[in-house]
């Protein structure tokens, strides 16, 4: 029995570019080590640009592949497919990126709320 072709990937070349053009999402929260990178929150065989790229450097990306979004979400005090869905509309609708929306999807010096440890 022929299994049936998996539909193409959609991707976005520019989109792409935009994303690593961005600060690293963990940038004030840890020690950032390569580039920036265009890191997805599904990944795998096959997963679309739209709504699913967000912007990490070459340690926050491996660090996501290594122990999934879930508990990087949780580490971090971040969401990472909202920050997606947020930026895929900035990127689309042209919305200023240093909008408070924005801000507020990165994490916090100090814990998810800001606070001191």
């Amino acid at each position: 029995m022929r299994r049936p072709k998996p539909s193409p990937c959609i991707t976005d070349e520019e989109a792409r570019g935009w994303i690593r053009t961005l600060p690293c999402l963990l940038g004030h929260v840890h020690e950032c080590v390569g580039r920036v990178q265009c890191c997805h929150v599904s990944h795998g065989v096959c997963h679309d640009d739209p709504e699913n790229m967000w912007p990490g450097c070459a340690e926050a990306h491996l660090e996501h592949h290594a122990i999934g979004t879930r508990l990087f979400n949780e580490r971090y005090g971040v969401k990472l497919a909202e920050v997606a869905r947020a930026l895929w509309r900035i990127f689309v609708h042209g919305q200023d990126f240093l909008g408070d929306e924005i801000e507020d999807l990165y994490p916090k010096p100090g814990g998810p709320d800001g606070a001191d440890a």
